[in-house]
């Protein structure tokens, strides 16, 4: 492969005879390189394929290469730290999102982040990923971002990690909050915040509300699991169906019956080990 542009010392354009135009980051890649120089392969950590990054070349053309060096530095944290790899849209998404949040800063321009309280009291590791970003942010541009934007950060990595669109976060964390308000009030009032039982519950709310809000029914079918549950764990069964009428009045839809035996099981763990 040959290099076609040199955008910084660990950033260079580059041409494929396979994969076409491309971007290629690693340490020093770019020093004292030129164009027509073959790419050292020894030194490539992260290759782009422009074409499968939809905007890719007209972000570079706007954006300086050292921002999509922090994306990188904030990816690989997130894919060592959360539970799954970031989907590779961060890249572009992200980097966009950092270099205007800078020019807005550097114009005082303040913007709210409705979701703040939410995504740190639901998404805390994504939140802590983010703060890594703030820490970069600093260590490379000098600049201390507030927390609506840290908050920002943490929505994208969501969004990259789980999935979802950012006109979904509002439902899902109302869903969220009144399923978990819910089991509290009327099932496991003493579970303390933090505690194993409440984090493994909060996890698969929030799965839970995803799919909700998604529409991706879980419809599968188990007449013996359906018959068993509804023997063993009456008064969880009660408080799911309390839950689901409780959502139905609101968004118009019932929980399934597959989510809700999930659901049922989940709140019988969380009070056992609340116990």
């Amino acid at each position: 492969m040959l290099i076609t542009r040199v955008l910084n010392n660990n950033v260079v354009e580059a041409e494929d005879s396979v994969l076409g135009e491309i971007v290629v980051m690693g340490s020093g890649i770019g020093y004292k390189a030129k164009k027509g120089d073959i790419v050292d392969s020894k030194k490539i950590q992260k290759t782009f394929v422009t074409k499968d990054y939809k905007n890719f070349k007209d972000l570079l053309v706007e954006v300086p290469a050292e921002y999509l060096e922090l994306t990188a530095e904030i990816v690989n944290y997130a894919n060592a730290n959360l539970d799954q790899p970031l989907k590779e849209e961060i890249y572009v998404l992200l980097t966009d999102h950092i270099y205007f949040a800078l020019k807005r800063i550097a114009e005082n321009m303040e913007i709210d982040n409705p979701f703040l309280v939410d995504v740190k009291a639901f998404y805390k590791k994504e939140y802590l990923v983010a703060v890594y970003g703030k820490e970069m942010i600093s260590k490379m541009f000098g600049v201390e971002i507030p927390d609506y934007e840290v908050g920002y950060i943490a929505m994208h990595i969501i969004e990259a990690s789980y999935n979802q669109r950012k006109q979904d976060f509002k439902e899902i964390f109302e869903v969220i909050n009144i399923c978990i308000d819910h089991i509290k009030s009327v099932y496991v009032r003493e579970i303390k915040e933090g505690s194993l039982s409440y984090t493994r519950l909060l996890n698969h709310v929030k799965y839970f509300a995803k799919r909700y809000i998604g529409n991706e029914v879980n419809e599968k079918k188990d007449v013996l699991l359906d018959k068993t549950i509804a023997k063993a764990f009456k008064e969880e069964c009660r408080v799911v169906e309390q839950l689901s009428n409780k959502l139905y009045a609101i968004y118009g839809k019932h929980i399934s019956k597959a989510e809700s035996n999930y659901l049922v099981l989940h709140i019988r763990n969380c009070k056992e080990l609340s116990d």
